[in-house]
């Protein structure tokens, strides 16, 4: 009566608002237990242990709040718990209370600790009894053991096969006294799940079973791991992660590492990443990564401290957490230079009114010198009217005209017609020259149909979540054009020397490259499609399903997203280079469109020059000829 007065009490003094409603009871429990509990508003299951339970078809999963097995030896055990891993009450983070009739034995318990934790049962706890001596024993266990933390009992346990090959019985699994074949660094515990486990033993007298309400019997892992040393997964990501080693200790620096540094601190873990040294020394290899993904999902890490797309994992099961930051595959292209626009059809059409009075300025001033000249010689010669044209180009340019006017009357008339019309005129000078003086910013390539037109080789990482659905034609097309290199940084530095290429890289990434990335005169020129792209994910830490970290970790890091800690790591990364804008100052170099007007006209004037030559030789050959024939 006693031992079941004890586990009524437990149930009810460690129940935790969780969102599950259901206890499963596995096993003969006697009618007082029920009666207990019944007051809860819970829905109660129950499944016998050498029973075959009642099949029902498409049975909806309902996890279980508590579960409690009532096993009379090692084998009820057994049967009991590879039935109950089936079932769809079960869930890993239950409160999972074991009534264990035999005797008390440390082995047995080791191993029996050790299967719940095989099936990630965190929360476990073995009731014992001794009615000779009328006293209850409590045995609650911690797979984080380490220097700094140990229980009453410390073994050393691991899987007989491979973590990769599911075991069918207890057998499958070993332990031994003491922790030395499993250490952090140890093949055992890479690759056979290999823990440092420990337990202790609450003793409580049959007369004080209200003691029990005392012990924290359940007590949350992840507040504390006092210190237990995680083993990581990661590699050097610039900007995100960098890793850097001191006479054998590591740090964790930029974005990632200030969280993980801040997420550890909190629950009081370290991490060791030793094991993977040598990948993180070397360049990104994505088949690579991909591989120390895939232990990670088989227990053989216990962290990984990169974030990743949900849908990258999608084919294993995994915890996901609070999204870090908007991210996705996006298109990189060489940012556009600055083309001159001096012969734009679109600007000479848009600016045909200011054309057009610059050009009525220039031929009223030409007429105003035609006038005067005829005037003064009281003739008109195609000679003079070239002078007249000459002193007009002198005008505009601010050139003091060849023999100005020497008569009073019409030099004052001459003078306020022209400066009047220059002034009208030096106003559409100055805009018309603006043609030649600014460079116009050219297309950036930001959709679809501007990577088409372009028609260049996509450079990207071979990966499932970097290929368009073959639903469109443009898709098919992209897709086609798509060309596999082993990592993000090998196509923007492709691109210093050859920009007709295009690029897939994390878009996070990306906007960071776009910013921080010069070529060899120091510019940047990489430029990132904002209106279409390959996806929009967001990238968050992956934690192992049904992991004891995943609800404080996401808890903790809303807090630092809420902090704005997060973007504070990641801004300060980016350097100082003020925005492009969509014209650049006049340089020598930009003149050039100037000094080719002004020589083209300087062409024509020679070429009027030359002509006027040609006719004064003409007319004194003529003379010659004719003077030799009158004196014959």
């Amino acid at each position: 009566m006693e031992i079941e007065s004890v586990k009524a009490h437990i149930i009810n003094n460690n129940l935790k608002d969780n969102g599950r409603q259901t206890f499963l009871f596995v096993g003969i429990f006697p009618d007082e237990v029920y009666a207990k509990l019944k007051h809860l508003p819970f829905t109660f299951s129950i499944t016998n242990i050498h029973e075959m339970d009642e099949q029902i078809e498409d049975i909806v999963p309902y996890p279980s709040n508590t579960i409690a097995l009532n096993c009379h030896t090692l084998k009820d055990f057994e049967e009991a718990m590879f039935k109950i891993v089936t079932l769809p009450y079960w869930h890993p983070l239950a409160n999972i209370i074991l009534l264990y009739h035999s005797e008390y034995n440390t082995d047995t318990f080791a191993k029996m600790f050790y299967a719940f934790w095989y099936f990630k049962a965190i929360n476990a706890i073995i009731l014992h009894y001794n009615d000779e001596k009328q006293e209850i024993y409590l045995s609650h266990f911690s797979p984080y053991i380490s220097e700094y933390y140990k229980l009453q009992s410390t073994y050393g346990c691991w899987t007989v096969k491979k973590i990769t090959m599911p075991i069918s019985s207890l057998d499958g699994l070993t332990c031994e006294t003491g922790c030395h074949n499993v250490t952090v660094n140890s093949k055992l515990r890479s690759n056979n799940l290999g823990t440092c486990l420990g337990f202790s033993t609450i003793t409580l007298n049959y007369r004080n079973i209200e003691e029990v309400k005392h012990h924290n019997l359940f007590e949350d892992k992840s507040a504390n791991f006092h210190k237990y040393p995680m083993a990581a997964f990661a590699i050097k990501i610039d900007p995100f992660l960098d890793i850097r080693s001191n006479n054998g200790s590591y740090t964790l620096h930029h974005r990632d590492g200030k969280i993980w540094n801040t997420i550890s601190g909190l629950m009081n873990f370290t991490i060791d990443i030793s094991m993977n040294e040598p990948l993180w020394k070397h360049d990104f290899d994505y088949i690579m990564n991909m591989q120390e993904f895939v232990a990670f999902t088989q227990r053989k890490k216990d962290l990984v401290l990169l974030p990743l797309y949900q849908f990258d994992v999608m084919v294993v099961e995994l915890d996901n957490t609070v999204p870090i930051e908007d991210s996705g595959v996006c298109f990189m292209a060489h940012r556009a230079g600055f083309e001159t626009v001096v012969f734009d059809f679109k600007l000479f059409k848009s600016n045909l009114k200011l054309i057009g009075q610059f050009f009525f300025c220039f031929l009223f001033t030409w007429l105003a010198y035609i006038i005067f000249n005829v005037e003064q010689a009281r003739r008109i010669t195609f000679d003079q009217v070239g002078k007249d044209l000459v002193n007009s180009f002198r005008t505009i340019l601010s050139m003091g005209p060849h023999k100005p006017p020497k008569r009073g009357s019409f030099r004052i008339f001459l003078g306020i017609a022209i400066w009047s019309f220059f002034v009208i005129n030096f106003s559409s000078q100055a805009a018309i020259i603006s043609f030649f003086s600014v460079y116009k910013k050219g297309r950036e390539t930001d959709t679809f149909e501007d990577i088409l037109e372009k028609d260049y080789v996509i450079e990207g990482i071979s990966s499932p979540d970097v290929v368009l659905p073959d639903t469109e034609e443009k898709f098919r097309r992209i897709n086609s054009k798509t060309v596999a290199v082993q990592n993000m940084f090998i196509c923007p530095n492709r691109m210093k020397n050859d920009s007709r290429r295009f690029c897939l890289v994390d878009c996070a990434l990306g906007r960071f490259m776009e910013r921080n990335m010069l070529n060899d005169r120091g510019q940047q020129y990489l430029h990132i499609a904002r209106q279409d792209r390959i996806h929009s994910h967001y990238l968050q830490m992956i934690m192992h399903k049904h992991s004891v970290m995943t609800e404080r970790f996401n808890r903790y890091m809303q807090w630092i997203l809420e902090a704005g800690l997060v973007n504070k790591w990641i801004d300060y990364r980016f350097n100082e280079i003020k925005e492009e804008a969509p014209v650049k100052a006049i340089a020598m170099d930009d003149l050039k469109g100037i000094f080719q007007g002004y020589c083209l006209l300087l062409s024509m004037c020679c070429g009027v020059f030359l002509i006027e030559i040609g006719l004064g030789l003409l007319r004194w050959c003529r003379y010659k000829c004719n003077k030799e024939i009158t004196c014959s």
